[in-house]
């Protein structure tokens, strides 16, 4: 369970450093059981900009995914590390699939977002 919410935090975290490289001021991060959100004052200034603010987090938690297979590939399976790794894979795989997803569901409603072609 540390791992998901290190995780998270890093996931967060990743959207609102973009988001101040971008010039947006972040009021902080809120995290709930199993997530959380970053708080950030206003848009960034371009779609382009909006874009790397939104992929930050998914794309955060794909290279935690990919880390964590590679560490993973040098314990044990069965093991303690290697299952703890294991699931660190797959958490992280399921939050960036997730993340980009539910963007893809919120331009399809007809909400502005830089994902899918909107």
């Amino acid at each position: 369970m540390v791992l998901l919410y290190g995780s998270v935090l890093v996931h967060e975290l990743s959207h609102s450093v973009v988001a101040r490289g971008s010039g947006c001021r972040c009021a902080g991060s809120c995290f709930i059981p199993l997530g959380g959100f970053s708080e950030i004052e206003r848009e960034p200034p371009t779609p382009g900009r909006e874009f790397l603010v939104s992929a930050a987090g998914p794309a955060i938690s794909l290279v935690l995914a990919a880390a964590g297979f590679g560490l993973a590939r040098a314990f044990h399976p069965g093991g303690v590390p290697g299952v703890l790794l294991g699931q660190l894979v797959v958490a992280n795989l399921l939050v960036g699939i997730f993340n980009m997803l539910l963007a893809c569901r919120w331009t399809a409603a007809g909400c502005s977002g830089p994902w899918c072609g909107s």
